[in-house]
Order: structure tokens, then sequence, then C-alpha cells
């Protein structure tokens, strides 16, 4: 969160700039607050604990030092249109932020599903047969319909042969790879082990 934290202290850097501007000028330009709603909406939404009570510490301090009075008193007021408008701004901002996230996390989510299909398929050829080439895995389709590519079968294979789960074994075609299971692969493939974002899936 090395980061997130360091983004925290700029902006409440910010804060403290804007609370300073505000009570030291009639007329104050506060355009830097325009950015001040994704920033806060990306704490809330990624930032630990400390991040999240840091800012709203930051964020309570600035309100209090503009005035005393509470959303109520200031929509009842002249500017209580202008209040709304910003205020609603801000919400729309935050939850913009909100859900960037969401597709973050579901196309995180899609490509890591991805990888469980294709360590499950390279699960089951292993523990069923003698030996496998990845080339004879790429006619095989996963649940969107898709066809695995070569590349992501030789990240796998090459993923459980460093975990020694796999081991490279003599073919009859040349120099066409064919690999087997291990002992400790067909243990390991049997019951779901994970390593290094691969998923060894019992078939």
């Amino acid at each position: 969160m090395a980061t997130t934290t360091t983004s925290t202290a700029q902006l409440t850097a910010l804060l403290d700039a804007l609370g300073e501007c505000a009570s030291s000028h009639d007329k104050p330009d506060l355009r830097a607050a325009t950015g001040l709603a994704a920033d806060i909406g990306k704490i809330a939404v990624s930032g630990d604990e400390p991040d999240v009570r840091g800012t709203q510490s930051a964020l309570g301090a600035l309100r209090g030092s503009l005035g005393e009075g509470t959303p109520a008193q200031y929509l009842q007021s002249v500017n209580g249109q202008v209040f709304l408008a910003g205020a609603l701004w801000a919400l729309s901002t935050v939850l913009d932020r909100r859900l960037d996230s969401i597709g973050e996390q579901r196309a995180a989510s899609q490509h890591h599903t991805r990888k469980e299909q294709i360590s499950q398929l390279v699960s089951v050829a292993l523990i069923e047969n003698a030996a496998v080439s990845p080339s004879e895995l790429l006619n095989l389709k996963l649940r969107d319909g898709s066809n695995v590519r070569r590349d992501e079968l030789s990240r796998t294979f090459s993923i459980f042969v460093q975990n020694g789960w796999a081991h490279v074994v003599s073919g009859d075609q040349g120099r066409k790879k064919f690999f087997a299971a291990t002992p400790a692969g067909r243990d390991a493939l049997s019951q779901g082990t994970t390593v290094e974002g691969v998923y060894a899936t019992p078939p």
C-alpha cells in the first residue's frame, strides 16, 4: 500500500493548502479541489484503514475550518442549489471510481478463471495419459468457447515443471516435447494445490 499511502499524504497536503487559500482570500481560487473527489474515491475503494482514516481526518479538519454550518443549513441558504450540485458531483465522482474498480476486478476474475480452466485441462491430461504434448491440447475449448493458446499452455506446463509436478520425457516425434506427471505431481494435482497463480484442480 506504499503508493496509496503516498497519495494520501499528497491529498492531505492539498486539503491543507485549500484550507489556507479559502481562509486568506475574499474570492479564493479553489479549482484545485476538482480532483479531490476522484482521489478520495480511489482511497475509499482501495486504501487500507490508515489511509481512509487519515483522509477522513483531513477532510473533517478542512470542513471545520470553512464554517460551522450543517448540510441542512447550507441547503436552506441562498447558495443551497450550488451546495447541492457540488455534493452530488462529488458523490457521482466517488461512485465512478467504485465502478472503475468493479470493472478491473471483473477483468481480473475472468483472467483468473481462464487460468484455472487451463490448469484443469493440463492436470487432467497429465493424470489420464502417460505422456502429453501441449500441442495435443490446442484444440480444446474453454467455457467461453475460445481455444487454449500455445503460450498459455507453455506457461502452465513450465510452472508445473518448476514445481516438480511434471517433467519432460522423450517423445517419438522429433523435437516435440512430451510431459508426464511426477509422483509428487499426481498428489498435488489430485489435491488441487495452488502455486504461483496456477491452480491444479482435481479432475
